[in-house]
């Protein structure tokens, strides 16, 4: 149960990581930047590190961070208050169609899940998030109105930007 019914909503989060030289590090994620995360995959086969997509990692635009304070109640225990945060997110989806890694020397190419897929949006847990992520328009595929089918604004894209990149290469 949300407490009073409200959502705090946030301008930034940090996601701490351990940087290639065993340094920590950080990124700022703000959704007024486009920000974009990375996060495990799921169905994960341990043995191989892949999913059953055949890629290892979820891609997100994060569009709002939000916390709220929520009675939970495990079973056999009292209600006890704990804050939750949150991150309402614009899910991206791997580009089956196109070969990548390090055999073929590509970078793996995503696109925005259509509007029209009941997972385009959802709900992600900060805590699963592994770091930001640099994402490179395919300018060759270009643009596309199809993908957030709106006349109206939406926070699902900048004030003014009314089309989509059809694909992202994500930088490595």
């Amino acid at each position: 149960e949300i407490v009073n019914g409200r959502l705090y909503e946030h301008k930034t989060f940090r996601v701490h990581y351990t940087t290639y030289d065993l340094q920590r590090d950080y990124d700022l994620i703000n959704p007024s930047k486009q920000a974009n995360v990375m996060s495990i995959g799921h169905d994960i086969d341990i043995s191989t590190g892949i999913s059953d997509d055949g890629h290892p990692f979820l891609y997100a635009q994060v569009l709002k961070i939000f916390h709220a304070d929520v009675f939970y109640t495990p079973r056999g225990s009292k209600p006890s208050l704990h804050s939750m945060e949150f991150l309402f997110v614009r899910w991206y989806g791997i580009d089956s169609s196109h070969r990548y890694g390090s055999k073929v020397a590509r970078l793996p190419r995503i696109g925005h899940v259509a509007d029209d897929d009941m997972y385009a949006f959802g709900f992600l847990d900060p805590s699963v998030v592994i770091r930001g992520v640099h994402l490179i328009p395919v300018f060759a595929r270009g643009r596309t109105v199809s993908l957030l089918q709106t006349d109206k604004a939406t926070i699902a894209r900048k004030p003014g930007e009314i089309d989509d990149w059809v694909n992202y290469y994500v930088g490595m």
